[in-house]
């Protein structure tokens, strides 16, 4: 099957090799077919059907598309050495569920890529202290990250600004934490 995007195309966002503004849906210029597709700010991330290959394409000053370079991608492109079986776009940075550890990659002005670390990355590096078995989803927010386990779990890193992290502070984390208990109304 085909996959279509459509909107502000400025930075190469829609895939169809073009920077052209897209009103109506235009195919992503690439003979692979894609499981899932995830649009983030300025860019978007798909994985492959058959392999779980990751690829990325649009706004990339960040390295957000994950394949080395800092520089816009208008069509797809491989991510550096990903196989994975979920992607997640935030703002300007990419997460996935690689087979054997989380990874993310681009913008990390506020820890969001969850390596212990504020500096930013062009391919994919391992989320501190997590293994993929047992998560069943990963979610980039605009600064933040999170994953959710098998039991309902979910771990944050990132951006804490607004409290989003769910730790009942406002302190951001580079590293990622569990959220216990059960949210009261």
């Amino acid at each position: 099957t085909t996959t279509y995007c459509w909107g502000d195309n400025f930075d190469g966002e829609v895939g169809d090799n073009s920077t052209t503004h897209r009103s109506q849906p235009v195919a992503v210029s690439t003979t692979v077919t894609f499981q899932s597709v995830s649009v983030g700010g300025f860019h978007s991330c798909a994985v492959r059907t058959t392999t779980g290959d990751a690829y990325c394409w649009g706004w990339n000053n960040f390295g957000q598309v994950g394949d080395g370079s800092a520089f816009e991608h208008t069509g797809p492109v491989a991510v550096s050495g990903l196989s994975a079986s979920k992607v997640s776009t935030g703002q300007e940075h990419t997460c996935a569920l690689g087979t054997v550890i989380p990874v993310c990659w681009g913008w990390n002005l506020d820890g969001q890529l969850g390596d212990g670390t504020f500096t930013d990355r062009a391919t994919p590096g391992g989320v501190s202290g997590l293994t993929s078995s047992g998560l069943t989803g990963i979610a980039a927010g605009a600064q933040h990250s999170c994953v959710l386990n098998t039991s309902g779990v979910a771990s944050c890193w990132g951006d804490n600004f607004d409290g989003q992290l769910g730790n009942g502070t406002t302190t951001s984390s580079t590293t990622p934490f569990s959220i216990t208990g059960n949210p009261s109304p």
